[in-house]
This record gives structure tokens, C-alpha cells and sequence, in this order.
């Protein structure tokens, strides 16, 4: 019996796509059996990073192999995110970002690589709330005391940021997009100087995590709010912006983990499996909670839904500010 070559064709694709699932799944079930590089995107001390190294032990155990941290800073994350969007999709270089700072780069740089697409969601570990501070100079009290100053002098109220594009230059923008009001940003390099700036009284108020609780709790800052929909465990007395503004108002730090868009599915679940393991453990909790985060785990379809809502929100900001890709 003769068949035709279509016949013939169609079972040699079919042979050949059996291969290569039956060999994935193979490498899957090996999975690790070398150490796994996370690369973070910004400097050694940051809050992306600290999470990162406070993980590392934790997974490690699970994974049952070293777990090593790499910093590759610079360009808002963009440099260590197309280090590893071009990586090889085998599960041992992971990218821990920042969905804040990642999901909407490329409406802030010209890039060769797409956030979105370029990367598989593997699942968030931590979410972070920023505090809306001030300089004690400054004769407000609450969010409404402060958006009150600057509608009566628009531009007058500076805000310091890390950076422009930054996490807490957004939450600028957001708060003067939510509010209505004109407000002059003044972009640093880098959180820590914008701190000093504050500290300083160059400008106003800042965004920021949970380096700023030191200088709360001596009064070198009064903080106003946090930006997260709930109040922060470490101060529970704090009211949200959005409680305050009876808004929508919401700017959270969440730090999570995408590995290179082709990596085999099995090794992502592997993954998401020893992340949400990891932020079960209890001492790993309590450290957390006490530099001002929230252990927050999703799977990678959760998180990849996330990654993409988050970018059309601050895409929108950024066109709205009119904050130009460098």
C-alpha cells in the first residue's frame, strides 16, 4: 500500500515533535543538577536585592543546589533583564525583577527585547509598599494637606525619586495624576541620594521602602501614608494613600522571578514550586515583615497576568507625564 507524501510528511513532523517533548520532559526531570544563577538587576543593598540574598539559602535547600547572586545593575534593569531575555531557556539564569520597573521599560528606553513577551513568569515572592514622606519643614500632616500646598503654588512642591522611570518617580507621577495637582520632580541617582535630598530638605517629599523607617521612628521624616491598599505590619497606625483620597490610589514594590519565554514548562512549575516553598518558611516571613514587606506567592499564570496589567497602568502614566525613552 502506497502512501502519499503528505501521508509521510505529516508523520515525520509528528516524530519529530514527539522528540523534542519527550527530550524536554527528560531535561525537565533532571532539573537542577547545577547551581542557578539569579541575576538582579540593581546594585548590592537595594530592597530587590536584600529580598534576593534572603531567599537564595532557602531555595538553595529545596532545589538542592547552589543559588548564586549576581548584580548586573544599571539602565533602570534593563541591562541584567537582556542579559537574560538572550540567555539559554534552561532554567539556570533567572531574572528577579521589580514588576513596577519591568513591565513597563519600554516605555522608558529603546530596547531589544520585549518585557512582555521575552520572559516567562515564574512567580512573585514578595510585595513591598512604599511610604509617602516628608521633610519635617513641611506644614503637612496628611495627603491631602500636602496635595492642598501644591494646588495653592502648582510646581512649587518638589519630589525627590530614584531615578527618572524609576519605581518612586511613577509613584509621583501617579500621585499628581490621581490628584489633579502640579508638582516639580527632581529625578537622583539612585534611592539613596534621593533620601539624602529629603533628609536635606532639597526637596519635599519621596517615595520609598522600608529604608526610610529609621528616620521615621527619630523624626527625621514624618511620614504621611503608605501606598499599598492594606497598611504596613511594621506600622500599622499609617493610613494607605488611597484611604486617605478615597481613590484607587496604589504604588507596590513586587519582587518576583521570570526566567527566558522558551524554558520548559515543567522547569518554571519546578521553580514556582521552591519559590512558594521558600516563602512559607517562617523565619524567612518574620525577616521580611520586618524590612516592610509582605510574602505575596502566586503561579506563573497569576504573576504573568500581573506583569501585563501593571504595564498598561504605567504605560498609560508615562505617556500622561510625558516621560520621553532615553
Amino acid at each position: 500500500m502506497k502512501r502519499s507524501f503528505g501521508t509521510v510528511a505529516s508523520l515525520g513532523i509528528f516524530l519529530i515533535l514527539s522528540f523534542i517533548l519527550v527530550s524536554a520532559t527528560a531535561f525537565a526531570q533532571g532539573y537542577p543538577n547545577k547551581p542557578l544563577k539569579i541575576i538582579v538587576p540593581y546594585a548590592p543593598g537595594g530592597g530587590l536585592d536584600t529580598t534576593a540574598r534572603l531567599m537564595a539559602p532557602k531555595m538553595s535547600e529545596i532545589l538542592g543546589q547552589p543559588v548564586i547572586i549576581e548584580n548586573r545593575a544599571g539602565a533602570g534593569g534593563t541591562i541584567a533583564a537582556a542579559l537574560v531575555a538572550n540567555a539559554p531557556a534552561d532554567g539556570y539564569t533567572i531574572l528577579m525583577v521589580n514588576v513596577v520597573a519591568h513591565a513597563p521599560a519600554q516605555g522608558l528606553y529603546k530596547l531589544n527585547y520585549d518585557p512582555i513577551k521575552a520572559f516567562s513568569a515564574v512567580g512573585m515572592a514578595v510585595e513591598t509598599p512604599y511610604i509617602l514622606v516628608v521633610n519635617p519643614s513641611v506644614p503637612a500632616k496628611t495627603v491631602g494637606e500636602l496635595v492642598a500646598l501644591g494646588k495653592a503654588k502648582p510646581g512649587a512642591i518638589n519630589f525627590g525619586s530614584n531615578g527618572i522611570g524609576g519605581s518612586t518617580h511613577l509613584a509621583g507621577e501617579l500621585l499628581q495624576s490621581t490628584m489633579k495637582v502640579k508638582m516639580t520632580h527632581v529625578p537622583y541617582k539612585g534611592g539613596g541620594p534621593a533620601l539624602v535630598g529629603v533628609l536635606s530638605g532639597q526637596v519635599q517629599f519621596v517615595f520609598d521602602s522600608y529604608a526610610l523607617l529609621p528616620h521615621i521612628k527619630s523624626g527625621k521624616l514624618r511620614a504621611l501614608a503608605v501606598t499599598s491598599k492594606k497598611r504596613m505590619t511594621v506600622l500599622p497606625d499609617l493610613p494607605t494613600v488611597a484611604e486617605q483620597t478615597k481613590t484607587d490610589f496604589e504604588v507596590v514594590g513586587q519582587l518576583g522571578y521570570v526566567v527566558p519565554a522558551a524554558t520548559p514548562r515543567d522547569i518554571v512549575n519546578r521553580l514556582n514550586a521552591a519559590i512558594n516553598k521558600t516563602m512559607a518558611s517562617p523565619d524567612l516571613i518574620q525577616q521580611i515583615r520586618t524590612q516592610g514587606g509582605e510574602p505575596l506567592t502566586m503561579s506563573p499564570a497569576e504573576f504573568d497576568n500581573l506583569i501585563k496589567q501593571e504595564s498598561v497602568k504605567w504605560l498609560k502614566i508615562i505617556r500622561e507625564a510625558g516621560i520621553k525613552p532615553e
